[in-house]
Formats: C-alpha cells, sequence, structure tokens
C-alpha cells in the first residue's frame, strides 16, 4: 500500500504536471517568436515541481508551532521559486548569469534577492498560506481546495505575467495549475479514505 502521503504528493505532482504543460503550450502558441517546442516539457516539469514542493513544504510547516511556520513562509516561497524556475529559463534562453543567488554589494539589490519570488516563488508562498490555513481550520470541502489552488496559481503569478505585458494570463494560467494541483490532492484524499481490496 502506498503511503498517504506520498499518494498526495505524487497525485498533487501529476496535476501540477499537466497545468504547467498546458499552461506552457498557451503560451508556446500566444508568445510563439518568444519560444520553442521545448517549453511545453518544461512547463511541465515547472508546474510539477512547484506543486511538490509547495506542498511538501506546507506539510513540514504545519508540523512546526503556527508562529514558525508563518515565518517559513517567505523562505518555501524563495527556495520553491529558485529550484523550479531553472526548466523554464533554460527552455525559454535566459541569460542564467541573471539568475545566481546573489550578485553585488548590496543583498537587497541583487536580482537573487527577489526574482524567485516573481518567478512563481509566490505561487508556493500563497497556495503553502492558503492549504496551511485550510488545514489549521480544518475545512476539507472540494470547493475550498480548488479555490485556494486558483487563487494562489493567479495570485502568485500575477508580478510574472504583469513584466510580460499579459496580466490576464495569470486568471487563466493560475486557474488551470491550481485546479488541477485541487484535483490531484481531492483525487488523493479520496483515494486514502476508500476501503483497501
Amino acid at each position: 500500500m502506498i503511503p498517504k502521503t506520498t499518494r498526495l504528493l505524487a497525485w498533487a505532482a501529476a496535476g501540477g504536471c499537466l497545468g504547467g504543460g498546458l499552461n506552457a503550450a498557451h503560451a508556446l502558441l500566444s508568445l510563439s517568436e518568444d519560444l520553442k517546442w521545448h517549453i511545453v516539457p518544461a512547463g511541465a516539469l515547472h508546474g510539477g515541481l512547484l506543486a511538490l514542493l509547495a506542498l511538501a513544504s506546507t506539510r513540514l510547516l504545519l508540523r512546526r508551532p503556527p508562529w514558525q511556520g508563518i515565518l517559513g513562509l517567505p523562505v518555501l516561497g524563495w527556495v520553491c521559486g529558485y529550484l523550479t524556475f531553472f526548466p523554464l529559463a533554460l527552455s525559454a534562453g535566459f541569460d542564467l548569469p541573471n539568475f545566481y543567488l546573489f550578485r553585488g554589494s548590496n543583498l537587497l539589490d541583487s536580482p537573487g534577492f527577489i526574482w524567485p519570488y516573481t518567478a512563481f516563488g509566490l505561487v508556493a508562498l500563497v497556495a503553502a498560506f492558503l492549504w496551511g490555513l485550510l488545514a489549521w481550520i480544518e475545512r476539507e470541502g472540494r470547493a475550498w481546495h480548488l479555490a485556494a489552488g486558483c487563487l494562489a496559481g493567479t495570485l502568485g503569478s500575477l508580478w510574472w505575467w504583469i513584466t510580460w505585458e499579459h496580466p490576464f494570463y495569470s486568471l487563466l494560467h493560475g486557474c488551470v495549475w491550481g485546479l488541477l494541483v485541487g484535483w490531484g490532492v481531492l483525487r488523493a484524499k479520496r483515494l486514502s479514505s476508500s476501503p483497501a481490496p
């Protein structure tokens, strides 16, 4: 039997992969002059990793006292944004030296300090906050999980899409990713609660 946590993370990551791949395909079709075909598998990898890391980190933060969990959210967002962005950066041909951790004399002036949040780290931060809040107030309903995923995807990607001058994409891509990740979480919970054969 697969452990509940493994099943939960696997289904959430599968939803994230599907959402990331669909979003990347849409970006390829609408921004085709800037992207190549391999943005689709890169987007799937990015979406799956983002869901996996955000949910795994949320589960870890929920084991801590509430004040530690809240203080851990910015770290979670930064780490998730940093680790999950590289498939997209490599596929899109971004200049990777701009994404080194810390350049320059002042930490706050360094691109490495801020860019992981803009590169979808805010998605992970908002998702972890909302999923943690739902667990804390013990809300299990389908609509709550789907809404949390959509809100996290939309608000978290808004900064990114504003810089690309397509802010409305945050609503479309955020809801696609959020609904599929939320569906994955609900699917895993339904399988966990069904009796074993």
